[in-house]
């Protein structure tokens, strides 16, 4: 209701008195969508701030103000110095006049994401302040007025319908109208109410208010109020503060939610997988079982079989075992014996990834939890600190190839595309680096930066090969091989895509794919 004109009304009353005879001494912008200007007489400092965004719209003043040296823009030049003589509040509309000397004008249109301040001399449009806004040319001081028909008569002839005498009450009005029942009144109460109501916005009480979550502006007691005012201007700009605030507090809240919820997503989902996974391998026959049928039965097996029906004295029944042809029965046993160890590797690697995410999930749960609780701004900043990067390490992340992370005091890069790749082998990587790429799959480049004189320890290249595992194809594996190399022995063949490079020299480790943490 910042912005309604039962609240105009009382503010440009308000301003007439604060601001006649002054003159207009400053007129500028140093933000976007944001007009400050400042008036003056012998003695007497004043500046009115009008924040103009789509999404808000409000004014606000102070004594004092403070112009920033650079990024600060004059508006108006042909208005400075002129004295006001008068401020006029239009009938029936979210619009006033500022009436200065030499016959110039200053139209403020407080109209929502339409809001705007135009200059005018003689009636005539000068400049608008949002240049965007071209249908604002049309507009003429002659007829901002509205004239409606208001009395008992037409208000029986409508049969209530309140909104269409008095289109200027707004939602806040309307909400506290269907608070207190007037819907079903007859229509001797609805008459009797509207002119109570009436009678209230005429010399009102002035309240800031949390209605239904949100900060706002209200002349009627409605929500949970939080503070009171008598004075227009001293209410609308503690409004702005209070709104400001708590805006910030929810667009901040809402990023930090979104980037949680999102990891949360992430996590729900990996543990899903991993335990469907599981699950299907817990289900699957395993491979020691075979290995062991195979052995008791090494005399039944003729050479070069593939496939033979042996009995499996675990479940009581026949079965029917695949077999190498190349190999002998024993052979074929120490096969089905090495899967089954490797089934025992995955199978402890899964159920450890598991219980980390599980405790990843429930630490994500808590801090959802603690940020959702977080009252003012400060207490929300220390959480977001210790969660996310400030927006200018995003930034200047953002515009780097590659991610960055330190271990055991070394640097690693992780291409962010294959373009990113390129750059990050071709042009930042040096010819001692440590080159690491996920085998036979698409994926990140991963470097090592060599410190001379340092060989790479182990732990290193294994946290190292980790990360070139999860940022590749083979992310969501239990198990990945990763090869490595000097980056001496990478290069790029001519007209080959972006990203792929011919490696020599390699070596193979064989990892579990995880982010960094």
């Amino acid at each position: 209701m910042q912005n309604n004109y039962y609240f105009l009304r009382q503010l440009t009353r308000e301003l007439g008195e604060l601001l006649t005879a002054c003159q207009l001494s400053a007129c500028f912008s140093q933000q976007k969508d944001e007009l400050v200007m400042g008036f003056s007489k012998p003695g007497f400092e004043y500046y009115l701030k009008a924040t103009l965004q789509a999404d808000f719209c409000c004014l606000s003043f102070q004594r004092e103000f403070h112009r920033t040296k650079k990024n600060s823009v004059n508006i108006f030049p042909l208005a400075l110095g002129k004295k006001i003589n008068r401020i006029y509040q239009a009938t029936n509309e979210r619009s006033f006049v500022m009436h200065l000397e030499e016959g110039y004008c200053l139209l403020f249109k407080m109209h929502g994401n339409r809001s705007n301040i135009i200059l005018f001399k003689d009636n005539q449009i000068i400049a608008l302040f949002k240049n965007n806004l071209k249908k604002d040319m049309n507009l003429s001081l002659d007829n901002i007025d509205r004239a409606l028909d208001q009395g008992r008569e037409r208000f029986e002839e409508l049969q209530g319908n309140y909104p269409l005498m008095f289109p200027t009450f707004g939602k806040v009005i309307k909400s506290y109208l269907q608070q207190q029942q007037y819907e079903s009144q007859d229509i001797k109460m609805q008459w009797e109410m509207i002119q109570a109501l009436l009678g209230e916005l005429s010399s009102p009480t002035y309240f800031i208010v949390d209605y239904q979550g949100r900060i706002v502006f209200s002349l009627v007691k409605i929500g949970r109020i939080i503070q009171s005012f008598q004075n227009p201007v001293e209410a609308v700009t503690q409004f702005y503060y209070e709104y400001v605030k708590n805006h910030r507090l929810h667009h901040e809240r809402s990023a930090i939610l979104k980037t949680l919820e999102n990891r949360k997503r992430k996590t729900e989902n990996y543990i899903q997988k991993t335990q469907s996974k599981l699950n299907q391998i817990e289900g699957s026959r395993k491979n020691e079982e075979i290995a062991n049928i195979i052995m008791a039965n090494l005399h039944q097996i003729t050479p070069h079989a593939t496939k033979i029906t042996l009995y499996d004295f675990y479940h009581n029944r026949e079965i029917d075992v695949k077999l190498k042809k190349d190999l002998s029965p024993q052979k074929n046993a120490e096969n089905y014996y090495r899967k089954a160890k490797n089934q025992k590797l995955e199978v402890n690697a899964l159920n450890a990834n598991l219980q980390k995410r599980k405790h990843h999930l429930n630490e994500l749960s808590d801090q959802i939890d603690t940020i959702k609780g977080a009252e003012n701004l400060k207490a929300l900043r220390q959480i977001i600190n210790k969660e996310v990067a400030t927006g200018e390490e995003q930034e200047q992340r953002k515009a780097l190839p590659y991610k960055k992370f330190t271990f055991l005091g070394y640097d690693i890069f992780v291409g962010k595309s294959a373009a990113s790749n390129d750059i990050l082998t071709q042009k930042i990587a040096k010819k001692d680096d440590l080159w690491l790429h996920a085998r036979d799959v698409s994926g990140s480049h991963v470097v090592i930066k060599n410190r001379p004189g340092k060989p790479f320890p182990k732990e290193l290249i294994e946290k190292a090969a980790a990360l070139a595992a999860f940022y590749s194809k083979r992310k969501n594996d239990s198990l990945c091989p990763v090869i490595y190399t000097s980056k001496k022995y990478v290069r790029k063949p001519k007209s080959a895509p972006p990203g792929m490079v011919k490696v020599e020299k390699e070596k193979v480790i064989l990892v579990e794919p995880e982010n960094f943490g």
